[in-house]
């Protein structure tokens, strides 16, 4: 990229103020990261050359026809099956490729993070799939949205218009800020009370109502206004637990959910009780950063909501 882009990484970097440095770190964040071994990677070669064209750090992913087949797997697949973290497959993943998360590979929304290599009675190899970089993040997380009834149309713009709002409540850990909002986002989706033991999150074109797909759908949120966040599990049916990382903190969430409005509040004083006793935050440690835990829990199909910051001393 330095070789034969140095002249655009030069007026890249003028555009933005910053170091040459900083603009290459910038570029590989947006575009980089593609692997089939987990070591060596590669950037989008269609997005690079737009950066430079455009001299813009922007997304443009979406511009592609790439995105097309995935309303087919949000109609399919349950909706708590995506959530920004790590899949672990094997060597039949790459052999016999089936279901929505090869494709997903095979379309480039996923790549090899890592290759983990076990020896023993039976030699084995297991594979890392993760999301490449940012700028397949933030498509995603759009295109899912999108999926939802009212996704388009109402869903998307309110986000837009209550990003500021939402980014405050979280650096300043406002709670009562966040449950005057968080209402009337999970309002914009059509819901539905009767739950499916298996099919897709999806119910008469209305969302399933389950600690799940609340939880699902949180990070969605929140991942498509660009926060640096994760579920901690494969997926959210194992666990509803959230990380999200700051600049000066990580927080570190669980979704609840009970139909009795009333009982919200003991509920989040329940799930910040559990979250202390068996320390969620032991994996996520930084000297540099406090841990803040947030119980959050929904009623009335979302239509109320209760949430406490805690911070870990």
């Amino acid at each position: 990229l330095e070789k034969y882009f140095k002249d655009y990484i030069g007026a890249l970097a003028k555009n933005y103020s910053w170091s040459k440095e900083k603009t290459l770190e910038a570029i590989k964040f947006w575009y980089g990261g593609y692997s089939w071994d987990g070591k060596t990677s590669i950037y989008n070669p269609t997005s690079i050359l737009k950066l430079f064209s455009e001299n813009t750090f922007s997304n443009y992913w979406l511009a592609g026809a790439r995105s097309n087949f995935l309303p087919d797997i949000f109609k399919k697949e349950n909706y708590c099956e995506f959530n920004f973290g790590e899949i672990s497959v094997s060597d039949n993943f790459f052999s016999w490729p089936s279901g929505s998360i090869s494709r997903l590979f095979q379309m480039g929304y996923l790549t090899v993070c890592a290759i983990k290599r076990r020896r023993g009675e039976h030699f084995s190899t297991s594979y890392i799939l993760g999301w490449p970089n940012e700028e397949v993040k933030l498509s995603f997380a759009r295109k899912i949205l999108e999926s939802l009834p009212k996704g388009k149309g109402k869903l998307i713009p309110l986000l837009e218009k209550l990003k500021d709002q939402i980014v405050k409540s979280f650096d300043t850990l406002n709670a009562k800020d966040m449950q005057k909002y968080l209402p009337s986002i999970y309002a914009c989706i059509p819901q539905n009370k009767l739950k499916a033991k298996r099919g897709p999150y999806l119910i008469d074109n209305r969302l399933e109502v389950t600690e799940s797909n609340y939880a699902a759908f949180f990070v969605f949120a929140l991942k498509f206004l660009d926060f640096d966040v994760f579920g901690e599990s494969r997926n959210f049916r194992e666990s509803k637990n959230i990380v999200i990382k700051q600049a000066k903190q990580t927080i570190i969430a669980e979704v609840k959910y009970d139909e009795k409005s009333a009982t919200l509040s003991r509920k989040v004083d329940s799930v910040l009780k559990q979250m202390k006793k068996q320390k969620y935050w032991e994996n996520h440690i930084c000297p540099d950063k406090k841990i803040v835990l947030l119980g959050l829990a929904f009623g009335d199909s979302g239509k109320t909501a209760k949430c406490k910051f805690e911070e870990v001393k």
